[in-house]
C-alpha cells in the first residue's frame, strides 16, 4: 500500500520548454503473486489500484497542465507476469540475471477512469570480475497504449525527474561498474541513455537526437550488513539540458 505527496519543479515540462510547478497526492496499492514453475522461472499475476490527484501551484501552471492534458486520474488494472531470477543475492548481486515480462490492463470495471495498457520488459545482468568488482547491465522497455498523459512511459534514468519527459514508448540501457574499495566500501561509475518514441516522438527521424536522453554519474556506497546485502548509497548523475540528480538511498540503482 502506498501514500505519497509529491512536489515537482520542472524547468522544461514534457519537452515544451515551459517551466512548471505541480503538487500531487497518490493513494493506492499493488499486489503480485509468483509461482515457481522450474528452477529460477516463475509465472504469476499482478493487480494495481491508484488514485492520483495533481494540480498546478499557480493559475499559470494549472493552465499549462490543462493544455497538455495533465489531470487527476484514477486507475485500476490487472496483468500477467513471467519472471526469471538467478541472482546470488537480491540486494547485493555479484552474478546472475533477471528477466521480468509483465503487463497491466487498466479497465473501467476494475475502477479505472480510462481503458489503457502498459507493457514492461526489464532485463538485468551481473558479472563479478577482478577482486570483488561487479559489472551490472540493465535494459528496460516501457510501452503504453492509449494511456493518459501522466501515465505514459517516462524517462527512467538517474539524472532526470520521473514524468518530466514521456511518450507512448520508452527504451533505456544502463551500464554500471561497481568497484570494491574495501570490506564495506564500494564505488560506482555508470552511464546510459534512454529513447522516447511513438506519439509523435521518433528519435530515428530526428537528426539532432532531441528524444535521446544520456546520463553519466558516480557514487560511493557503504555496506551496512554484508550478509543481508543492505547498502547505503550516495550517487550523483548528470543528464542533458541541465538535468542532474543527487540520490541518497538504500540499495544500488538496479
Amino acid at each position: 500500500m502506498v501514500y505519497g505527496y509529491v512536489k515537482n519543479d520542472y524547468s522544461d515540462y514534457l519537452g515544451t520548454g515551459v517551466p512548471l510547478k505541480s503538487n500531487g497526492e497518490i493513494h493506492g496499492f499493488i499486489t503480485r503473486y509468483l509461482y515457481r514453475v522450474k528452477d529460477d522461472w516463475f509465472v504469476g499475476a499482478q493487480g494495481l489500484y491508484q488514485n492520483f490527484t495533481v494540480g498546478g501551484e499557480t493559475d499559470f501552471d494549472q493552465e499549462v497542465m490543462q493544455i497538455l492534458g495533465v489531470k487527476p486520474y484514477r486507475s485500476g488494472g490487472a496483468g500477467l507476469v513471467v519472471y526469471h531470477d538467478s541472482r546470488d543475492n537480491e540486494n547485493l548481486p555479484t552474478c546472475g540475471w533477471v528477466l521480468s515480462l509483465n503487463n497491466m490492463a487498466y479497465t473501467e470495471w476494475l475502477g479505472s477512469e480510462n481503458d489503457f495498457d502498459v507493457y514492461r520488459i526489464d532485463f538485468r545482468y551481473y558479472r563479478e570480475h577482478g577482486k570483488g568488482n561487479v559489472f551490472a547491465l540493465r535494459q528496460l522497455n516501457h510501452l503504453t497504449h492509449d494511456a493518459p498523459t501522466v501515465a505514459r512511459a517516462p524517462v527512467q534514468l538517474r539524472g532526470y525527474k520521473i514524468g518530466q519527459y514521456n511518450s507512448d514508448y520508452m527504451s533505456s540501457i544502463e551500464g554500471e561498474e561497481r568497484l570494491r574499495l574495501g570490506e564495506k566500501w564500494t564505488a560506482t561509475v555508470f552511464t546510459g541513455a534512454a529513447a522516447l518514441y511513438g506519439g509523435g516522438n521518433d528519435s530515428s527521424d530526428n537528426s539532432n537526437l532531441s528524444n535521446l536522453y544520456p546520463t553519466v554519474g558516480a557514487g560511493v556506497q557503504y555496506i551496512v550488513k554484508p550478509k543481508e546485502g543492505i547498502v547505503l548509497n550516495l550517487e550523483y548523475a548528470h543528464g542533458k539540458d541541465g538535468n542532474y540528480g543527487v540520490y541518497l538511498k538504500m540499495g544500488y540503482g538496479f
